[in-house]
C-alpha cells in the first residue's frame, strides 16, 4: 500500500495566515484563524504543476486586492514551538 504524501506550506499573505497543502499532487489553499483553525478557501484552483517555491507569486498575484499599505507582501513562514509548547509563526 502507497503512502498518501503531502507537503504544507504556511504564508503571511498581506497580513493573513494561509497554509497550501499539496495532496496526490493536488494544491489546497487554507486561511488559517488566531486561534490556529483553519478553513477551506473557496473557489481558488491552485495549478497543479506549480512547484512549492511559485507558490508565493500565485498567492501574491490572486490575493492583490486584499492587500493592505500595513502589509503590503507576501511571506512564507516557518512553525517554531514556544516555551509554552504552543505554536507560533514566524516569518522566515
Amino acid at each position: 500500500m502507497s503512502q498518501k504524501q503531502t507537503e504544507s506550506i504556511l504564508f503571511d499573505v498581506f497580513g493573513r495566515m494561509m497554509q497550501a497543502e499539496r495532496a496526490n499532487k493536488q494544491w489546497q489553499l487554507f486561511f488559517i484563524g488566531p486561534e490556529g483553525t483553519k478553513r477551506p478557501v473557496p473557489a481558488v484552483v491552485v495549478p497543479p504543476e506549480l512547484t512549492a517555491n511559485k507558490l508565493a507569486h500565485f498567492s501574491m498575484i490572486y490575493f492583490t486586492n486584499t492587500l493592505l499599505p500595513s502589509h503590503p507582501s507576501v511571506c512564507r513562514c516557518r512553525t517554531v514551538r514556544s516555551k509554552e509548547d504552543r505554536i507560533r509563526l514566524t516569518i522566515s
